[in-house]
């Protein structure tokens, strides 16, 4: 099968599971007031599978997402259709220049460095958040419906591992939310502590990943380099 069938095929797959799981969740308690976002669902580029390593890149959360097209937001009942029109708007929007977004500056260094055999290098790595929604367009965890998030959002990321099925992954999450990671990844095992507090290398199943600083905190620079030259010697 070459990589055009098996990306056509992987990303519908990726969307009935997203069903699935956002059909299991009770939607419109997040959505009973109107402070959270729209969904993150993150969807891979065409170029994911063209070159030999396949990679995510991981941050927080988005500020905003998809406030007037989301289903859930906008209490409609979830489709297939839906959720394969808000993937698409996930890649639409990473096509774009990163300008002054941090995190997403680093995810076009990232991908270009790690995914340097695909025909579409700053593009080719997947980008995937920790939560899927956002509250008042800041952290997640402030939201007084976490506990669901939380929940829909490991579940979230759990498809995408299975069914992706990553090389490799870099979490820019920052230390105060390696529990969360750990409650996700319940089978995680740690390679190496290169930095306490700001480089972690571990292994969830057969991906090998890496959480750092997110870029947005001023001393992540060295951290978010040595994580990529780790990864790049897999």
């Amino acid at each position: 099968m070459n990589y055009k069938c098996k990306y056509d095929q992987v990303k519908l797959e990726l969307a009935h599971r997203y069903n699935e799981e956002l059909k299991r969740v009770d939607l419109e308690d997040i959505y009973s007031d109107d402070y959270h976002s729209g969904i993150f669902l993150a969807a891979p580029h065409e170029s994911y599978f063209s070159g030999g390593m396949k990679v995510f890149i991981i941050g927080q959360e988005t500020r905003g997402w998809m406030s007037n097209e989301c289903e859930a937001k906008q209490r409609q009942p979830i489709t297939l259709n839906g959720i394969r029109t808000s993937m698409e708007s996930t890649l639409h929007f990473n096509l774009k220049s990163p300008g002054t977004s941090k995190f997403r500056q680093f995810y076009k260094v990232a991908s270009k460095r790690l995914c340097i055999n695909s025909f579409n290098p700053s593009n080719a790595a997947l980008w995937s958040n920790q939560f899927c929604v956002s509250y008042k367009g800041k952290n997640a965890l402030k939201s007084p419906k976490f506990n669901a998030i939380q929940n829909l959002s490991f579940q979230l990321l759990r498809a995408q591992f299975e069914i992706l099925k990553p090389d490799i992954a870099i979490f820019t999450t920052g230390h105060g939310r390696d529990d969360y990671l750990k409650q996700c990844f319940t089978t995680y095992e740690t390679v190496q502590i290169h930095k306490p507090k700001r480089l972690w290398e571990f292994m969830v199943g057969d991906v090998r990943c890496f959480r750092t600083n997110h870029p947005t905190w001023g001393g992540s620079n060295q951290f978010l380099r040595e994580a990529v030259k780790y990864a790049a010697t897999i």
